[in-house]
């Protein structure tokens, strides 16, 4: 973002641009995480069928990390839509309050702040 004389300046349609460029890691991340779900489920259960003390220490161990990893993958996908959200929803208020500062400095007359310009 530009800045003008110590001022903040913003193009709301460049800010909006970039808010949607943030959804394609949202999506790379979703495609990533049920691919990588998907191949786990095709491999069955990594500990294998045994009934042994080793197989079910891993099973218990392993099974947590497994679900914690998929709640990670979600997690980063909402981040990504969430941030992408708040920064169109920025832009949109940048547009607005430039619309709205436009129209307000547009009724202001030489003599005073909008009216007929007298005292």
């Amino acid at each position: 973002m530009p800045t003008y004389d110590d001022r903040l300046g913003v193009d709301p349609e460049e800010l909006s641009r970039a808010g949607a460029e943030l959804r394609e890691p949202s999506r790379l991340l979703r495609e990533s995480f049920a691919r990588l779900r998907s191949q786990r489920e095709a491999l069955g259960p990594l500990w294998g069928a045994g009934t042994d003390e080793t197989t079910e220490s891993v099973r218990a161990n392993l099974t947590p990390m497994l679900d914690l990893l998929d709640e990670f993958g979600a997690t980063l996908v909402e981040a990504f839509e969430q941030t992408a959200e708040g920064v169109i929803r920025s832009a949109r208020n940048y547009g607005n309050a430039e619309e709205f500062a436009v129209e307000e400095v547009g009724g202001l007359t030489p003599g005073g702040a909008g009216g007929s310009g007298r005292r």
